[in-house]
């Protein structure tokens, strides 16, 4: 008996070790590297649509209901400002306003044939919120606001804003106006590029010189708490890391904000929309909100600059319509970033040549990485996305590296790219069987062994039995 429960023991204790390994590795290979622990003041935030966006790397840090369709209030000017900054010939223009003035909402308090300089509209709308300012804006841009927000959809196809409708320059209620958090984090992003729309919304307070209309001017206080702080405000809200951008509230809308704010490297954006249960006069909720997102983002993730991952600047990729079937397509490392956590920089860093890629082309269906001629040299043609156990960690710009002319007559269906895949993991699952068949067959031998011997012990003790009764 003690050779059969030492040999189950042992039998045992084999198999939990094996087994033990195994598991391991298996959970070791499905570790996911991007889980970062969100604290409770962000999932308790009271907007209903939230987003925290990275600029450079374009990553999404947070998101609840991001991508959910909500009203912008006035956050719509970030549009209606730098598409004003792009279109206009001379933002020093005189503009002079029409007999119908914008009264409805916030306003500089505008009047019907008021000139003053375009530039000086544009302070207004984005400083004090100005309705009239926006209106004003879009007639001399467009010549009315339902053509300049024609223009503005225009302008939310070409920056990816895939579920975005707007129907007025300044984000007056309105059912068929509307956007998500992701989407105005595009625009925003888009429009902080701009110097110009940078120095406007990070302007604390701005003075606007007399008109034909107002003798003493005007003097524009920013709404951004994060920016300035007004002499009446019981409460700061200022914040070192802020760059601007825009505030809004509507009874429709509620609370709406959307911040930015740059530390280092790394400039951080956070939409807030929706927020009903902030009745204070300024709305301090989304202040509190977005300064918990933004120290979230600081404290949690690294910008890592990709050029210095040491990864190839080209790739190859097939290509259709052309007697040349392959071509060379140019990353563009330099300009491109990922924003990782940093608890797992080192990692990424280490295994920067494992990561797998994929090819997102302009002109592909979707699923398709087959370029189509003709192509110039020198033209985007699409993205390379960088990925990390499945999980798209940055994405760098591709530019065609040559010319390549449409042939007369198709002579290639194309193939899809060869891609650079991450190697996979070792799959052990044989070892498992192996090892527990093994285990098996030893089990049965040592039964087997066993079972045998003992018949033979009974027989040996019978005569010993009987012995011990004679000498009695």
């Amino acid at each position: 008996m003690k050779r059969i429960r030492f040999a189950t023991i042992l039998l045992l204790l084999v198999f939990l070790c094996t087994n033990t390994h195994i598991i391991f590795l298996c959970t070791a290979n499905a570790t996911n590297f991007f889980d970062v622990e969100i604290p409770q003041e962000i999932n308790s935030i009271s907007s209903k649509y939230v987003l925290l966006y990275e600029t450079k790397s374009g990553k999404v840090l947070y998101e609840k209901r991001g991508y959910e369709q909500a009203y912008p209030a006035s956050t719509t000017k970030i549009l209606t400002a730098i598409i004003a900054i792009e279109q206009a010939a001379d933002l020093q223009a005189e503009v002079t306003l029409g007999n119908s003035v914008e009264t409805k909402g916030s306003s500089m308090g505008l009047k019907p044939g008021e000139r003053l300089k375009l530039i000086d509209l544009l302070y207004g709308m984005m400083l004090v919120s100005g309705n009239d300012a926006a209106r004003a804006i879009a007639e001399h841009i467009s010549g009315s606001v339902s053509d300049f927000a024609v223009l503005m959809n225009e302008y939310c196809d070409r920056l990816g804003m895939k579920h975005t409708q707007f129907k007025n320059p300044n984000g007056l209620d309105n059912t068929e106006h509307y956007t998500t958090a992701y989407d105005l984090a595009l625009a925003a992003a888009y429009a902080m590029k701009n110097p110009t729309f940078r120095e406007i919304v990070s302007t604390e307070v701005y003075n606007i010189p007399p008109t034909n209309r107002h003798s003493e001017g005007f003097m524009l206080e920013n709404t951004n708490r994060f920016i300035h702080k007004k002499a009446d405000d019981k409460d700061s809200f200022l914040y070192q890391y802020a760059t601007g951008i825009k505030t809004g509230d509507t009874m429709f809308a509620g609370k709406c904000l959307v911040a930015s704010a740059q530390k280092g490297e790394m400039e951080l954006i956070a939409v807030l929309f929706g927020d009903m249960d902030d009745k204070t006069t300024i709305g301090e909720n989304r202040y509190v909100a977005a300064r918990n997102l933004f120290e979230f983002g600081f404290n949690n993730f690294e910008l890592v600059r990709i050029a210095d991952l040491d990864l190839p600047n080209k790739v190859t990729c097939d290509v259709s319509g052309s007697t040349i079937k392959q071509t060379t397509l140019n990353i563009d490392l330099e300009n491109s970033y990922a924003c990782i956590p940093k608890s797992d920089v080192q990692t990424i860093k280490e295994n920067a040549s494992k990561l797998s890629l994929k090819l997102v082309l302009t002109e592909a269906g979707e699923g398709e990485s087959v370029l189509k001629a003709p192509v110039d040299a020198g033209e985007a043609v699409g993205s390379l996305q960088y990925l990390y156990n499945n999980e798209v960690i940055f994405t760098a710009a591709l530019t065609a590296a040559e010319k390549i002319e449409k042939a007369d007559v198709d002579t290639s269906s194309g193939q899809k790219v060869e891609e650079v895949v991450q190697p996979e993991a070792p799959d052990y699952s044989w070892l498992f069987w192996l090892l527990t068949a093994s285990i098996g067959i030893v089990i049965v031998i040592v039964v087997v062994q066993l079972t045998r011997r003992k018949p033979r012990r009974i027989r040996y003790n019978r005569p010993n039995k009987y012995r011990v009764r004679r000498r009695i």
